[in-house]
């Protein structure tokens, strides 16, 4: 369902980053991005690369 939705406002798959206790590492970097976003008014990201996806 999460894969689905992360397609769906994307147009990308989404990646399985594990059990859902991973999501508290990764929260801070979403607040981290949005701040550094309205600070200099750009749109920055992480990128995942390398990986090989079924």
């Amino acid at each position: 369902m999460a894969a689905d939705l992360a397609r769906a406002i994307t147009g990308r798959d989404g990646i399985d980053a594990g059990a859902l206790r991973m999501a508290r590492h990764l929260e801070p970097l979403t607040a981290t991005l949005i701040s550094i976003n309205k600070r200099y008014k750009t749109r920055s990201g992480i990128r995942v690369v390398g990986l090989e996806v079924d």
